[in-house]
């Protein structure tokens, strides 16, 4: 009897043993990912137990993704039973122990161990050769590990899930923080605001440029300068503190390890980067993360974070993120500074094209000065002394004698001559420049241009004041240029011609019934009349398709004149 109850106690010790082996394994898996805790169970079940064959399941029900982990080579037959079963599914309801399969001799037994109902958290099955293989102890012990480790395992999924959403939901509030604005200052500023919040460190900063080589031994000392910062109102800046950043070999070490890695660097604890001393002191930095951040259209920036609380150790997920930021950083300094130097060029364009259109407008009422000019020293000077000479041949010839026919027929001659170039030189004068449009205005003008086209022009005009000089001008060499392509090229019978003022703009709009086909291209006449029209940020619109005529739309605004 004595020999029994030992037998008894020592199992009973034995079970006791591996009863809190087991429940002191939970511990050792948290943080774990969730196929080292399952490779962790069967492991744990295979030496502790002392088993031939392990495979363990692990799932959460309605969450995508198995883990499956084999261990063991014990019981050729139990193995290719057991994914025979699997592949089926909803066959285990409960515990099931297997002893012999198809009639086959091994001496191994095995048994399955579902977790949850209809193993809807995994399972375990085990095998081993020895005789009493699952006892109630086994069967207790092997249950008891599996629901640890599924405890274990929807944890760390869970874990898993939780901080995937704060990652995406951080990137989310630095994508809306990037997008708010297109003023660079303010989107770096908004960003490190979302970056303060998330990581709940004590400052963050860019530093711009990040450039380690303005430590110079032996040099004068220069201090890096921040871009942009955010600090927690108990932790002083270096605006706040008005230092720079101290440049010292250690300053200078921190900014050219970070522009040689790909990744984020750690300096600290648990970390392969010391923390410079004087930043440290300076600052009460105890522990810091940074990256470079190289945008493509400038030069890379520094950017990190601070932890004056307490020396932190930053995880994996947080170097990730913070990695990812900085991308997006990267990304957004391009955007910003592409949109900055396309809002500089097109502050450039619409100077140069005010410079321009104020250029062009200076040649033209240059030239109209100049047309004025010239006009007005021919009828003050050549024209005038052609009708003093017309009036003195006119005296002459009467002074001539009667018998003298042949020299009254001369000087009748020239003084035809006479009147003839004086017509001509009126002529000449009036497309110089008309004075009855200095005289009388534009209404007047275009009436005599009428009169004197060669096709008859249906004229409708409906303007009451006098406009500005300019706007005038033009409109007057518009119509006497339409007019005369008109009679040259279109074959037309009529010409109609409408003139209005609308909302402080003068439209013209003058249709021919001719050929149409007019290229304005080809037309060096149109060319210096678009010229003109520009110059005074008017437009000028052809419209002329072959046999419907030619239709000219002119709009000439008056105040900007």
């Amino acid at each position: 009897m004595s020999v029994d109850a030992d037998a008894e106690i020592l199992a009973l010790r034995t079970v006791l043993r591996d009863l809190v082996a087991l429940s002191a394994i939970p511990a050792a898996w948290v943080g774990r990912e969730p196929a080292a805790v399952a490779a962790g169970l069967a492991d744990t079940l295979l030496g502790l137990l002392r088993l031939d064959f392990v495979h363990v399941r692990l799932r959460v029900p309605g969450v995508a993704g198995v883990v499956d982990v084999t261990r063991g080579q014990g019981w050729k037959t139990f193995p290719g039973w057991l994914e025979d079963h699997l592949s089926k599914g909803g066959w285990l309801s409960g515990r099931e122990v297997v002893s012999r399969i198809d009639g086959n001799g091994d001496r191994c037994r095995g048994v399955v161990i579902p977790i949850g109902v209809d193993a809807e958290g995994g399972m375990v099955a085990a095998a081993c050769d020895r005789a009493d293989f699952p006892s109630e102890a086994d069967q207790l012990l092997l249950s008891l590990a599996a629901n640890h480790a599924a405890a274990a395992f929807q944890s760390v999924l869970l874990n898993e899930q939780h901080a995937q959403m704060w990652f995406l939901e951080s990137l989310d509030r630095i994508d809306r923080a990037i997008q708010g604005t297109s003023d660079l200052d303010l989107m770096m500023g908004d960003v490190l605001d979302v970056v303060l919040a998330t990581f709940r460190c004590d400052r963050a900063w860019l530093i711009y440029p990040g450039d380690p080589d303005v430590f110079q031994p032996g040099g004068l000392e220069v201090s890096h300068r921040v871009r942009v910062e955010r600090t927690r109102p108990e932790y002083a800046g270096d605006r706040a503190a008005g230092a720079g950043i101290p440049s010292d070999p250690e300053v200078a070490s921190v900014s050219r390890t970070a522009l040689e890695s790909d990744s984020p660097v750690r300096f600290g604890p648990e970390s392969d980067h010391a923390l410079p001393a004087q930043l440290g002191e300076r600052f009460g930095v105890k522990s810091m993360i940074a990256m470079a951040v190289y945008p493509k259209l400038d030069k890379p920036y520094l950017f990190g974070l601070h932890q004056c609380s307490y020396a932190r150790a930053w995880t994996l997920q947080e170097e990730r993120l913070f990695h990812e930021i900085g991308r997006r950083l990267a990304d957004a300094l391009d955007t910003v500074l592409m949109f900055r130097d396309l809002r500089e060029s097109e502050r450039k364009l619409e100077r140069s094209r005010a410079e321009l259109a104020a250029s062009r407008a200076r040649i033209v009422t240059a030239a109209d000065q100049a047309r004025r000019r010239i006009e007005r020293d021919l009828h003050d000077g050549v024209q005038q002394r052609l009708v003093s000479l017309l009036l003195a041949q006119r005296t002459a010839q009467a002074m001539v004698p009667a018998e003298l026919s042949e020299l009254q027929a001369r000087l009748s001659e020239a003084g035809d001559g006479l009147s003839g170039a004086l017509r001509e030189l009126q002529e000449i004068s009036r497309g110089i420049h008309p004075a009855i449009l200095a005289d009388g205005g534009l209404t007047p003008a275009l009436r005599t241009l009428a009169r004197r086209s060669a096709i008859p022009v249906q004229l409708d005009i409906r303007i009451e004041t006098q406009l500005p000089e300019p706007v005038e001008v033009a409109a007057y060499y518009v119509v006497s240029e339409a007019l005369t392509n008109t009679a040259k090229h279109a074959r037309a019978s009529v010409v109609r011609i409408d003139v209005d003022v609308r909302r402080g703009v003068l439209e013209l709009s003058i249709r021919d019934d001719g050929c149409g086909g007019a290229d304005p291209a080809r037309g060096s006449g149109l060319i210096g009349l678009t010229d003109r029209v520009d110059s005074l940020g008017g437009t000028i619109e052809v419209t002329s398709p072959a046999g419907q005529g030619t239709t000219l739309r002119i709009r000439l605004p008056i105040e900007a004149s």
